[in-house]
C-alpha cells in the first residue's frame, strides 16, 4: 500500500517484498490479458515522420511457452499506430514497437522484437517498413532473450533508414531495414503497453520504465551503449555538456516517478521538451498496484 498523500506517489513507498523502492525509482507492470494502458491526451505528441524511441523493458515467461497450434499474437509495447481508410484501401500509418509469436509457413514458431513504420500506400507497394530482432537467434545461440531480463530497446526511421537495437547485461543485438517509402504520420493516439486504438487484445506482458521518444534523431550503437549506461547518462535531458550524443527527448516517461492519481488511474507527466501541457499520459486500468522498482537502477544495483 502507499503511505501519506494518496494523490501523489511518496517519498516512501511500500510494496511487497521491496524495500527503499523510491532510490531505485520506478517502472511500471503491465499483465498480457488485464486490459491497461496509458494513453497520450492529443494526437499530436509523437507525431513525428522521423521518430526515434527507447525505453527499458523485461518480457514475461509467458511470452517464451509456445502458441497454441495455428495462432499467432502481438504484444504492443509502444504504439502510434493507424490502419486508415483512404478511398479503396485501407493503409497504415505511425510506428510501433511489438512482440509478434506465431507460426512460420513451414511449422516452425518464431518470437520476435519488431519496430514496424506504416508508409501509408495503397496495395500497389509494401505498405510497411518493418525491422526484427528474433529472440532466438539460431546464428548465435548464446544470443538468446530471456524472460525477466531487463533490455534497453532503441529504434528509429529516418527517411526510410530503419534501426532497431536491444542490449542488455550480456547481449547485444541489432537489425536494419529500409521501408519502401518515408513514414506516414499517424492519427492515432500515442500508447504504451497495449494497441492502438485502444483494442483490449494485444497488451504488453513484461515491465516498461524510461519511455523516450526523440524527433530525428537516427539511432546508433554507440547511442545505445551510452543511454546503456545509466549511472552516467541517466538525465536524458542533458546536452552537450553532458557529454550526451543524442540531445534531449521531446517525450520522456519514467513511468513512475512524479506520477499522480486521478480518480483512480496513474497520470504520468511528461518530462522532455515537448509542451508538457498536452503531453502527459493518462492510465487505463492502471489503478492497481502496478508500480515496481526502476529497471535501469536495478540493473546496476
Amino acid at each position: 500500500m502507499f503511505i501519506g498523500n494518496i494523490n501523489k506517489i511518496p517519498s516512501i513507498v511500500n510494496l511487497p517484498g521491496q524495500n527503499n523502492v523510491a532510490n531505485n525509482g520506478f517502472a511500471f507492470k503491465f499483465t498480457k490479458g488485464s486490459d491497461s494502458w496509458f494513453e497520450a491526451s492529443n494526437v499530436a505528441v509523437g507525431n513525428y515522420t522521423d521518430v526515434a524511441i527507447s525505453c527499458w523493458i523485461t518480457i514475461d515467461a509467458e511470452f517464451f511457452n509456445d502458441p497454441a497450434p495455428n495462432t499467432s499474437e502481438t504484444q504492443h509495447i509502444i504504439d502510434k499506430y493507424a490502419f486508415v481508410t483512404e478511398g479503396s484501401e485501407t493503409v497504415q500509418k505511425g510506428y510501433r514497437l511489438i512482440l509478434e509469436k506465431g507460426f512460420n509457413q513451414g511449422g516452425s514458431i518464431y518470437r520476435r522484437l519488431v519496430f514496424q513504420a506504416g508508409v501509408g500506400n495503397n496495395d500497389t507497394t509494401p505498405s510497411t517498413g518493418k525491422v526484427v530482432i528474433p529472440v532466438t537467434d539460431s546464428t548465435s545461440p548464446g544470443d538468446d532473450l530471456s524472460p525477466n531480463t531487463i533490455y534497453l530497446v532503441m529504434a528509429s526511421i529516418s527517411n526510410q533508414n530503419m534501426v532497431l537495437q536491444l542490449k542488455g547485461d550480456n547481449v547485444s543485438r541489432d537489425a536494419l531495414a529500409i521501408a519502401p517509402d518515408p513514414m506516414a504520420l499517424s492519427n492515432s493516439f500515442l500508447v504504451v503497453g497495449n494497441a492502438n486504438p485502444s483494442s483490449t487484445a494485444s497488451e504488453f506482458g513484461g515491465k516498461v520504465d524510461e519511455v523516450a521518444i526523440w524527433e530525428d534523431k537516427p539511432v546508433s550503437a554507440a547511442i545505445i551503449d551510452q543511454i546503456f549506461n545509466w549511472p552516467v547518462y541517466k538525465d536524458l535531458n542533458a546536452t552537450g555538456s553532458s557529454g550526451s550524443l543524442f540531445g534531449a527527448p521531446a517525450l520522456w516517461y519514467q513511468m513512475g516517478e512524479g506520477a499522480s492519481l486521478v480518480n483512480g488511474e496513474y497520470v504520468l507527466p511528461n518530462i522532455g521538451f515537448y509542451n508538457t501541457t498536452v503531453s502527459s499520459f493518462t492510465g487505463t486500468g492502471t489503478g492497481s498496484n502496478r508500480i515496481t522498482p526502476g529497471l535501469p537502477n536495478e540493473l546496476y544495483s
